[in-house]
């Protein structure tokens, strides 16, 4: 993975075009970065961008660097949920985001539970 020059969106380094912004990128940058390695770790799956953002701001707030890794194409965006959004945090930081990550499931669950007809619980 590593992060595009122009909008600093993050995609696999293998594509040659920027999913977002369309930048035609030849070589990745010096400082792309692989969460693919054992400094990193897979903590949360979504398929909508507030979510993740709205999760990413929560865990840095308390500390916890957080990546967001958007695999979902905008060049085709009738399609609906094809693909998901990853959120990744260092290793040494993962305990705290599960236990973080816990509370939000469950929070959701429970506000699934109050109102079953809400759109979350068709997600």
């Amino acid at each position: 993975m590593f992060e595009c020059p122009e909008c600093g969106a993050l995609f696999d380094s293998g594509a040659p075009v920027c999913p977002e912004c369309g930048v035609v990128v030849d070589n990745p940058p010096d400082g792309s970065v692989s969460f693919y390695t054992d400094e990193f770790l897979f903590v949360y799956s979504c398929y909508d961008l507030y979510e993740a953002e709205m999760i990413k701001a929560n865990l840095e707030s308390g500390g916890i660097k957080t990546w967001i890794v958007n695999k979902k194409d905008s060049s085709y965006p009738g399609l609906g949920n094809m693909s998901a959004i990853l959120i990744f945090v260092k290793v040494e930081d993962s305990e705290s985001a599960f236990e973080f990550l816990k509370e939000y499931n469950e929070s959701k669950k429970a506000d699934i539970e109050e109102d079953p007809d809400s759109e979350e619980a068709f997600n």
